[in-house]
């Protein structure tokens, strides 16, 4: 999803160099300081679960542009007409970012994966075998391949936190790239 949202942006800066000079430079400046802004502010505040004011500031510059740009030929005409169809796109990607940022695991699946988990290794306790000992075995090694799936649910529950967190790597590559001559 990120990396659609930062094509959409590239392609956003790309298109640009249809519009005159003027607008292209501002243009290309306001996508520049958003992906920058989503860099270095909303990812931070992505892991708290919220959205950054800097962002949709910026986000809100680009819309105005957009709106405000009367196109003086055909080809103007339609390389906006695109321009505004890729920035719909870009806003409801970072839309759905944001929510899944700020969203997890309803708690009453937790607590059926929880009590699920607990129902399962109880009934492997139930069948009866010759031998002890592999039993326990097997039945230790469900717990744990249970518990292994549980903590890789947990863990990933919010997508922009932790340790094995979504990175914004996707919009730094996409960036430096633009910058390159």
């Amino acid at each position: 999803m990120t990396s659609n949202e930062a094509n959409c942006i590239a392609s956003l800066y790309h298109d640009a160099t249809a519009f005159p000079a003027g607008f292209r430079a501002q243009l290309k400046s306001e996508l520049t300081n958003y992906v920058n802004a989503i860099i270095n502010d909303e990812w931070q505040k992505m892991a708290k679960g919220q959205r950054s004011p800097q962002v949709e500031k910026i986000q809100e510059k680009l819309w105005l542009l957009y709106g405000s740009f009367q196109p003086k030929n055909e080809t103007q005409k339609i390389f906006l007409m695109e321009s505004v169809k890729i920035m719909n796109q870009a806003s409801e990607m970072r839309r759905q970012r944001i929510v899944y940022a700020s969203s997890g695991i309803h708690p009453l699946l937790y607590f059926v994966l929880i009590t699920g988990s607990f129902i399962t290794i109880a009934f492997t306790m139930m069948f009866g075998t010759e031998n002890l000992v592999p039993h326990i075995i097997m039945t230790s090694f469900l717990a744990a391949m249970i518990a292994l799936t549980l903590f890789t649910i947990i863990a990933l529950d919010y997508p922009f936190t932790g340790n094995i967190s979504i990175k914004p790597e996707v919009f730094t590559s996409m960036l430096s790239s633009l910058m390159s001559p």
